[in-house]
């Protein structure tokens, strides 16, 4: 309920009434505007401005139905709190910003590194790197980004720890080292309550399966899937649909339709990327893959084009054609809801 907190948080900094809980009041209303301006992104709404007024003690834009706001008011934590943690916090939320809503990668960087600097707990300090090592691999700097992660694979927190691994995973699957990738994969996976196990059973998998039958192709698909990690969708596009045409007969074509789906989808190509989900589903009868194929298609009718019988109907699709799917429940689930027999 974030207009319900930015009122909150304001009307204490308003009344300027306890100096010990102002600093993290104003923190909490600059991440209350930095939610309401992802909102906002979603909706294409923004509805601040009749619900919180201006005030001259704490001047912003916070109204703009942007991410303005949200960064002037942790630039002024920045500027009253210097070198504090809070500070700190500030700045590691401008970085997210810059990276996550404009893909500003320099900007992101020297926000992440100055969090750093100023970090007074562990936990900021392991959440700056990691995302540092995040830029750096969207900057096509795979051996930074491998100095930034490696210290963490052996910090004091085994939550760092894991996630550390998992990059570091990632950079060398990337890299087309299959084998090394695998070395530290199996390192997550030999835990299974380790919160990373699935993603890291998923990419071993991924890897193990198609290494020996098709190593070129997975070399290419890697290549793909960093450009995708480095928001280079119309050449990923391009190359994924290479991969397709050359390596017709590989055990990851299946892998690569949906890459080009998803990658249309992001293109806003939405006939192209219901056709592919369909061809999939069509002409890969060997697809483990076809079911998700299949729901996807429901969530695309449902959610882009807002046809709720169409939606519906590939919904139902699914129920008739994979009964033993591990998403029948959430396609019954759906069914009802579009026809209003759930609340």
């Amino acid at each position: 309920a974030f207009r319900v907190a930015a009122k909150a948080f304001r009307e204490i900094i308003d009344q300027q009434a306890n100096p010990i809980i102002l600093p993290q009041s104003r923190f909490g209303y600059a991440r209350a505007i930095e939610e309401l301006s992802i909102a906002s992104d979603t909706t294409g709404e923004f509805h601040l401005a009749e619900n919180v007024r201006e005030s001259p003690a704490w001047p912003v834009s916070e109204t703009q139905p942007s991410f303005t706001g949200a960064m002037a008011l942790y630039g002024r934590i920045i500027a009253e709190y210097a070198n504090s943690d809070l500070a700190a916090q500030a700045l590691f939320r401008i970085g997210l910003i810059k990276l996550e809503k404009f893909f500003d990668l320099d900007g992101a960087l020297v926000a992440f590194e100055a969090a750093r600097k100023s970090a007074k707990s562990p936990n900021l300090l392991y959440d700056a790197v990691l995302k540092s090592g995040e830029v750096l691999l969207a900057q096509n700097k795979l051996n930074k980004a491998k100095n930034e992660y490696s210290p963490l694979a052996y910090a004091t927190l085994v939550e760092y720890q894991d996630r550390a691994v998992f990059a570091l995973a990632e950079i060398d699957y990337f890299a087309g080292a299959f084998d090394s990738s695998l070395t530290r994969l199996g390192r997550l996976t030999s835990n299974m309550n380790l919160d990373l196990a699935n993603d890291a059973l998923q990419l071993q998998y991924f890897i193990q399966e198609n290494k020996t039958s098709g190593s070129n192709a997975l070399t290419e698909f890697a290549q793909m899937d960093l450009l995708v990690r480095q928001r280079k969708n119309s050449e990923a596009l391009t190359g994924f649909k290479e991969i397709a045409r050359k390596y017709a007969t590989a055990l990851l074509v299946d892998d690569t339709m949906m890459r080009i789906a998803e990658i249309q989808l992001l293109q806003r190509q939405t006939n192209e990327a219901l056709t592919t989900f369909q061809k999939l589903v069509s002409e890969a009868p060997a697809s483990i893959l076809r079911d998700r194929a299949q729901l996807r298609i429901g969530e695309v009718y449902q959610n882009v084009v807002r046809d709720r019988a169409k939606a519906i109907e590939a919904y139902e699709h699914l129920l008739a054609k994979f009964p033993s799917s591990m998403y029948v429940e959430e396609a019954r689930k759906r069914i009802r809801l579009l026809r209003g027999d759930a609340i």
